[in-house]
């Protein structure tokens, strides 16, 4: 875009270098380092413990979740999709997967979906308020499959299947 014409006379050129208008962050984008196996219907946290980008340090890495900042109340948009594998012979058409997104350890929202026999995906959006210490997590669980693998949530170096990405709504 080489110009544009600004609505509200409130907003000019200045205001949109300086900030004033605001940004979308926090914000982060995290994906899985390695493939999680054995995935059945257990509820299980996915493994997100790597970061595309974190722009206040928000994600850890090692609890695998994303606490609000301080200062940063506001309402959230937050999105994960996960590839699945269902393993095993006893896999059907009535298998699925379920994903979830947590909020302070309970479930906020969720999606389920039919495998079509093995590999498929599945994702889930939500968009919530949320003020300073409120921690957001990612679950999932699957049927079928056979034990003790029952299912794999793929992730791949050239393709990163399996993410979530949040951040923060300006203007509402």
């Amino acid at each position: 875009v080489d110009s544009a014409e600004l609505i509200s006379g409130s907003i000019d050129a200045a205001h949109l270098a300086s900030g004033v208008v605001g940004d979308n962050t926090p914000a982060f984008e995290v994906y899985m380092s390695a493939n999680m196996t054995g995935i059945g219907v257990a509820y299980t946290k996915l493994v997100f413990d790597s970061e595309e980008f974190d722009t206040d340090s928000a994600w850890d890495t090692t609890n695998y979740r994303f606490t609000v900042p301080a200062g940063e109340d506001g309402k959230y948009v937050f999105h994960a999709n996960m590839y699945f594998n269902i393993v095993g012979a006893t896999t059907t058409y009535n298998d699925f997967s379920q994903l979830h997104i947590y909020k302070n350890g309970a479930n906020i929202a969720h999606n389920y979906q039919h495998s079509g026999q093995h590999s498929d995906g599945n994702n889930v959006t939500v968009i919530l308020p949320l003020v300073a210490t409120d921690y957001i997590e990612f679950y999932c669980l699957t049927t079928g499959g056979t034990a003790p693998d029952y299912a794999t949530i793929y992730t791949s170096n050239a393709i990163t299947r399996t993410r979530a990405y949040g951040y923060k709504l300006i203007g509402i």
